[in-house]
């Protein structure tokens, strides 16, 4: 059984002529009140990896980082090798920058039981470059060579948007492309709706030439 990578595709979508879903980023006079949570464990969390953005990814403070990181840290970039000492060698290369107050884009960000979700909204310099949907706001996981597996379970927690038009899917597809491009080489398709029908959920397998 061939390697498979998952790719997770979910979206919020504001478009003109069905419900709008506007994406609000938080006032940097706000986030700090987003860190802020009943449970002390996952205000911690929240508030760690809030500094970690600011003081690591953005500033490259690699104090900071030795300080935050665990010596094992798992590394989902495919260039740096997983653990703490290669990600500090990779970015500590790079040169410091002023750390920020806040972050800016941000649009949401929270905690569960040892997981931190950040959300950020991105807008294109130039709306009309190549690639740009003007009408509505996406995004996409993918985990080519960062992630295979020959056997799984796959466990995912997702509120899917729905309306004309929208299509939020999970689907797995091999790393290696054995027996020819789609669909020679197979895709599983594990959950996708079609967002004109709710109640529907479709999964698909693809094979063949």
């Amino acid at each position: 059984m061939k390697n498979l990578f998952a790719l997770i595709l979910l979206g919020l979508f504001s478009m003109t002529a069905i419900a709008q879903l506007p994406v609000e980023v938080i006032p940097a006079n706000q986030q700090e009140a987003w860190l802020q949570d009943s449970n002390a464990q996952d205000a911690a969390d929240k508030e760690l990896v809030y500094d970690f953005w600011r003081l690591v990814l953005v500033a490259r403070d690699m104090d900071a980082a030795m300080e935050m990181m665990h010596e094992d840290y798992m590394q989902h970039n495919p260039n740096i090798p997983t653990g703490r000492a290669p990600f500090i060698g990779f970015f500590g290369s790079m040169d410091e920058q002023e750390p920020l107050a806040y972050i800016p884009d941000l649009v949401a960000i929270t905690a569960d039981a040892g997981y931190v979700t950040m959300a950020f909204k991105r807008e294109m310099d130039n709306p009309n470059a190549a690639g740009t949907t003007r009408p509505y706001s996406s995004a996409r996981i993918r985990s080519k060579n960062r992630g295979d597996w020959k056997y799984c379970k796959v466990d995912v927690r997702a509120k899917l948007p729905i309306g004309q038009g929208i299509w939020p899917a999970i689907w797995m597809l091999p790393t290696d492309e054995k027996y020819g491009g789609w669909a020679a080489s197979g895709e599983i398709d594990i959950m996708e709706l079609v967002g004109h029908e709710p109640s529907t959920y479709h999964g698909t397998l693809h094979y063949g030439g």
